[in-house]
């Protein structure tokens, strides 16, 4: 349970830092909100799937955070197995935060 978390948590720290390296800080805060009200507010996290249309929630299953939710309650809240295809996914956007944060960073020395 503790590595999910801690897979989530990572994975979203690099989501940011890769945002904040790579954009000036007005257009971060800008990106940042823009994130919270359509990335967060609008994906099928809050309320069930099926009150969206399937598009969407097609597009938000392959965005980092449907699978980081998905994990988070399946493994601690509900005791189900972890699920590989939301696992990868995860993995997917930490390696590339990971590697876009990297690229910014020698970008700037």
């Amino acid at each position: 349970m503790i590595p999910i978390l801690d897979l989530v948590l990572v994975t979203m720290l690099l989501l940011g830092f890769s945002l904040a390296y790579s954009a000036p800080p007005s257009l971060t805060a800008l990106v940042n909100q823009l994130v919270l009200m359509v990335g967060l507010l609008f994906s099928p996290i809050l309320y069930p799937p099926s009150r969206l249309p399937e598009w969407i929630v097609s597009i938000y299953n392959y965005l980092p955070f449907v699978p980081a939710g998905n994990l988070v309650r399946n493994s601690l809240f509900q005791g189900q197995s972890v699920n590989i295809v939301d696992l990868g996914l995860l993995l997917f956007w930490s390696l590339l935060a990971l590697s876009a944060s990297l690229y910014q960073l020698e970008r700037r020395d």
